[in-house]
């Protein structure tokens, strides 16, 4: 049987296609959403696939920098006291969460502990993380934290082109340049992630680097875009990571 990361040689110009195929068809988020299902459908047929943590995490800090980078400082001057929802809308969640466990448990045929970390709202690795740590189903765990992220990939942005198209043309991003101050961020954007993933944030190179990058974009420090290049290779590898994790054994 070959090895996973053989099969990942297989998945990665598979990826790319469909990636470039759902760009060429104007599709919202195209390099993640094409490549996400191209991943996929290779790693239900061929079998389990391999990813280095470091380049999952390479495209999780690219990713959040990005969005970092669109703080400006008139968005943070507008957002005020509306930084006090998150914290809000977390506890919130998690609240719903643990409310909807036991139902998922009685639908599912779910053990308690395997339906609560399914339901609560937090990234895939670290909720399957956790979920082994307290003896539930590893591999129930994470497959539905990947269905729901998937749920939202291909649901939301859609939904958002097609109920508000010219909102989402006004705030389309110029393409950005390869320079001192994209670089900055970028080593900011490591660091960031470094930080977090040293006080255990969960998705520490995803929200390291927005935080960090955040504030100096807010502060007028860091003035940058990404170019378009960098974030569609973020994206297939996020793609490939999420595709990868939809596997045979884990469905039946």
């Amino acid at each position: 049987m070959a090895h996973p990361a053989l099969k990942t040689v297989v998945a990665v110009p598979a990826a790319a296609l469909g990636g470039m195929l759902a760009s060429q068809a104007g599709l919202p988020l195209a390099w993640l959403t094409g490549t996400t299902l191209a991943t996929a459908l290779v790693s239900l047929t061929v079998g389990a696939l391999w990813l280095p943590r470091w380049l999952y995490r390479s495209g999780q800090t690219v990713v959040g920098v990005s969005v970092g980078l669109t703080v400006t400082g008139d968005i943070a001057g507008r957002l005020g006291w509306h930084l006090l929802m998150i914290p809000v809308a977390a506890l919130l969640s998690i609240a719903i969460g643990t409310r909807l466990a036991p139902l998922l448990a009685r639908w599912s045929g779910l053990d308690l502990a395997t339906a609560h970390f399914s339901m609560m709202p937090a990234g895939i690795s670290e909720m399957a993380e956790l979920a082994g740590r307290h003896g539930a189903d590893v591999g129930a765990v994470a497959m539905l934290h990947t269905l729901r992220v998937m749920l939202v990939v291909f649901l939301v942005p859609p939904a958002v082109y097609a109920f508000s198209p010219g909102e989402v043309a006004a705030v389309a991003r110029a393409a950005g340049h390869w320079d001192g101050p994209l670089a900055l961020a970028l080593a900011a954007g490591v660091a960031g992630g470094l930080l977090a993933m040293r006080v255990g944030l969960p998705s520490s190179f995803m929200l390291g680097p927005m935080i960090a990058v955040a504030i100096l974009s807010g502060t007028g420090l860091v003035a940058a875009e990404e170019p378009r290049l960098l974030i569609a290779a973020a994206q297939v590898v996020l793609g490939l990571n999420l595709g990868a994790r939809l596997r045979r054994e884990t469905l039946g």
